[in-house]
C-alpha cells in the first residue's frame, strides 16, 4: 500500500516534467528517478500525506 503512495508521490513531484515533455523521454525520467535531484525526504512526506 504505502509503495502506491510513494509511486504517485513521485509522480506529482514529477508533473510539470510529465506534462510538458514527450512519451519516451517521460518514461526514461520515471524509469531513472534520481534522488539526486529530488529530495528524499520530499517524496516520503509528500508519500505520507497521501496515504
Amino acid at each position: 500500500d504505502f509503495l502506491i503512495c510513494i509511486c504517485c508521490a513521485m509522480l506529482m513531484i514529477l508533473r510539470d516534467e510529465i506534462i510538458s515533455e514527450d512519451f519516451p523521454t517521460v518514461m526514461k525520467l520515471v524509469q531513472n528517478f534520481q534522488t539526486s535531484k529530488v529530495d528524499l525526504q520530499r517524496v516520503l512526506s509528500k508519500a505520507v500525506d497521501i496515504r
